[in-house]
């Protein structure tokens, strides 16, 4: 058994030793009396008595095994700090993408939208035929549109899908501002009235003059 001695100050001397602040150990009757009486009333030495030899390097590994850890646990806290910082980047333009493809299929669900509309429109801009000729298609406004809505529903009912989940995934994303989406197409009721708009389109090509005969 014996006594380690450790000073705040390294080199401090005190009782005729300079003391060290890694500390020192001291077997039983190494220091006097006397010596010990002075060192343990000195505030610049800490005086741990009654014990082993080998406690002292014990503390001294427990301490480089502390301060090993805490180098390792701010390395990792740097690190990940790093690595939060960029997967919040990352978000971050992964997020401005999906705004960027929802925009775009907005865009397009309303061209699709005023499709039918601008169709009808354009068809009554054309040069009128004859009913009677051979190829010649007669069909109210109304129906036109109805017409080109169903074959642009499956293909509508798909964007508006895709635009869905894009605002669900920027939801879970933290951006709550997600792009409107255009209304769905109404409803197109067919024309009633004892005159109905009807838009008449001559086919391509010419017919025979037997044909157009047959027709009359």
């Amino acid at each position: 058994m014996g006594v380690i001695i450790k000073s705040t100050t390294d080199g401090f001397r005190r009782g005729g030793i300079a003391h060290r602040a890694k500390g020192t150990y001291y077997p039983d009757g190494a220091l006097t009396e006397q010596q010990l009486a002075m060192m343990r009333v000195d505030p610049g030495l800490l005086v741990v008595e009654g014990v082993q030899e080998g406690a002292l390097q014990v503390g001294q590994d427990n301490a480089e095994l502390v301060q090993e850890m805490r180098n390792t646990i701010a390395t990792m806290t740097s690190e990940a700090s790093g690595a939060i910082a960029a997967l919040e980047r990352d978000l971050e333009q992964v997020r401005a993408g999906l705004m960027a493809a929802s925009s775009d299929l907005v865009a397009v669900l309303a061209q699709h939208q005023a499709a039918p509309g601008l169709i009808v429109e354009a068809a009554k801009l054309l040069t009128p035929a004859d009913p009677a000729q051979e190829g010649a298609i007669c069909i109210l406004a109304d129906s036109l549109a109805a017409l080109v809505i169903e074959h642009l529903r499956p293909h509508t009912q798909a964007l508006e899908a895709q635009d869905h989940g894009r605002n669900s995934t920027l939801d879970s994303a933290g951006n709550l501002e997600s792009s409107p989406s255009p209304a769905p197409f109404p409803a197109v009721a067919p024309a009633t009235g004892d005159k109905p708009e009807a838009v008449t389109e001559k086919a391509a090509g010419k017919r025979g003059a037997a044909s157009k005969k047959g027709a009359e």
